[in-house]
């Protein structure tokens, strides 16, 4: 799993004015699946962003 920063995040609102953030972070698989995670958690449709910056992240949270 890998965690992605965000940022100049444009979502797809069909004329629609939502509150939603134009940077954040957001984990996945590999950066083909960012916009579909970006859509799941806000429930909107993106069009665009930079990807800032990538880390991977530990298999399991709870060990070191």
């Amino acid at each position: 799993m890998m965690q992605f920063r965000l940022r100049d995040i444009e979502w797809e609102s069909g004329g629609a004015s939502p509150v939603l953030p134009t940077q954040c972070a957001v984990d996945c698989e590999d950066e083909d699946q960012i916009a579909d995670a970006l859509s799941r958690l806000h429930g909107w449709l993106v069009s665009s962003f930079v990807v800032e910056d990538s880390n991977s992240l530990p298999d399991d949270p709870g060990r070191t």
